[in-house]
């Protein structure tokens, strides 16, 4: 037992060597970002930041579902190890680092784990229905030493980003403490140090009140001036912000950040009064849409009809020059008489079977006793 704790002190002490050393080449270490993007530029994200305290990660599966536990590995795979195309990046900024994750767009949600050994593993979801896809089995694949795991949202704000922390996890169950590990890493990953610290929010829904405002709350316009929500896109958005339990948020009190403001066209649902304050009309924003033109029944009207695939190809095949010469003639088929119906074989009777089962019937006598003749003795005693 002796040896087996030096060993383990002597790897604490590698362990803690190792971050003083990130922590102090913080300014000359590079933050490699690999990316995995498909044609709706939904994209997961593989990256490893500074690494934690040791000790610190201790959240383990709590999920006892034996198709997450035999599936994890070939849907990690899918999603971070597959053949498809990847991209490769490194920098050693934030501002850089949230480019290249964001891209051209200007907010992505993504279901993450963060790992004792630096390793923060992104999946972007867009509604409820890629929970299958981006469980938090699949994206951590490990079982224990686990340090938060939830929901993240990248945000784009004033020329610069902002991050929101959530630690909805049914699987590793973190806790409020656990998101703040992962802010510390993120902060020290990068020289801008404690300025990013303002920039990085950590919220836990189900524990607080306020946070769960938050959450649901309405954060700015995109595009086409429809009013989005903060987690919208979370696949833990209908749970917690729809029906009898979700807070009660007004579209009114929404506080956007500057550059997210509506653009006011004349056809759109948002407008100015004469004080310039926004007026939102609701009944343009949930008038459904108009319904499509019912088709007409006219008298003697010859309805077309699909042809089947057969037809259609001797159609576009007939046209052509002597093609009827070659199609196949039908031979007519021949009606095959019903076979005969065949009698029993009936074997021949044979006495094999009645001796068989014949018993055998043997005399039974009484055993006489016969006195031994020693005559032999006599002439033997006159000679």
């Amino acid at each position: 037992m002796g040896s087996e704790a030096r060993f383990e002190s002597i790897e604490n002490r590698l362990n803690i060597m190792e971050q003083r050393v990130n922590v102090l080449d913080i300014g000359k270490k590079n933050v490699q970002i690999q990316i995995w993007r498909d044609t709706l530029d939904l994209i997961n994200v593989k990256t490893v930041l500074v690494r934690p305290e040791s000790g610190a990660c201790k959240l383990k599966s709590q999920t006892w579902n034996p198709e997450k536990l035999l599936m994890r590995g070939r849907r990690h795979q899918k999603l971070y190890e597959d053949k498809g195309t990847n991209e490769n990046h490194t920098t050693n900024t934030y501002i850089e680092f949230m480019n290249i994750i964001m891209g051209k767009k200007d907010k992505r949600t993504f279901t993450y784990c963060f790992k004792s050994d630096g390793d923060l593993n992104l999946c972007e979801t867009v509604h409820e229905i890629d929970d299958n896809k981006c469980k938090h089995m699949y994206v951590c694949y490990d079982k224990q030493n686990i340090c938060s795991a939830g929901i993240m949202v990248f945000k784009r704000v004033e020329g610069s980003f902002k991050i929101y922390i959530d630690n909805m996890s049914g699987t590793y169950f973190t806790g409020d403490d656990d998101t703040e590990i992962l802010k510390n890493s993120i902060i020290l990953s990068f020289p801008e140090g404690d300025n990013i610290g303002n920039k990085i929010s950590t919220i836990s829904p189900r524990s607080n009140g306020k946070d769960l405002e938050k959450f649901c709350s309405y954060d700015g316009y995109d595009r086409k001036n429809r009013p989005t929500q903060l987690f919208e896109n979370s696949i833990d958005f209908s749970k917690l912000c729809e029906g009898d339990n979700a807070p009660d948020i007004q579209l009114e009190d929404m506080e956007y950040e500057s550059g997210s403001e509506p653009v006011t066209p004349v056809d759109s649902p948002s407008s100015r009064d004469s004080m310039g304050v926004d007026v939102i009309d609701n009944e343009l924003l949930m008038a459904p849409a108009a319904p499509e033109p019912l088709h007409q029944y006219v008298e003697n009207e010859v309805i077309p009809q699909k042809l089947s695939r057969t037809k259609r190809l001797r159609r576009s095949f007939g046209k052509l020059f002597g093609a009827k010469k070659y199609q196949k003639k039908k031979k007519p088929t021949k009606k095959k008489k019903p076979r005969p119906k065949r009698g029993t074989l009936k074997r021949p009777k044979s006495n094999r079977k009645n001796k068989s089962k014949k018993k055998r019937k043997t005399k039974h006598t009484k055993r006489q006793h016969v006195e031994p003749n020693h005559s032999f003795l006599q002439t033997a005693a006159l000679h």
